[in-house]
């Protein structure tokens, strides 16, 4: 598995996925709720408690569920 800007996934032990985010300060990490993870879905040496990522949802899934994607979280608007 392959995790990228935006996706969901479901985590060994919630109920409710998690969208994934790009760490900014590193872009080899991916952040998931509280813990950090590689492009691989591995926990880092920085979230040893990490639950397993156990799949990344599809477009369609995620839309069944409600989800939307926040593709521009790191855009402000300035007046």
């Amino acid at each position: 598995m392959r995790l990228y800007e935006t996706a969901w996934v479901q985590v060994d032990g919630q109920d409710q996925p998690f969208q994934v985010h790009k760490d900014r300060k590193n872009a080899a990490i991916f952040n998931v709720g509280e813990w950090q993870y590689d492009i691989d879905g591995r926990a880092m040496r920085t979230s040893p408690d990490a639950p397993r990522i156990l799949k990344i949802l599809s477009l369609q899934e995620a839309r069944e569920l409600g989800l939307r994607q926040d593709y521009n979280r790191d855009i402000s608007i300035g007046i």
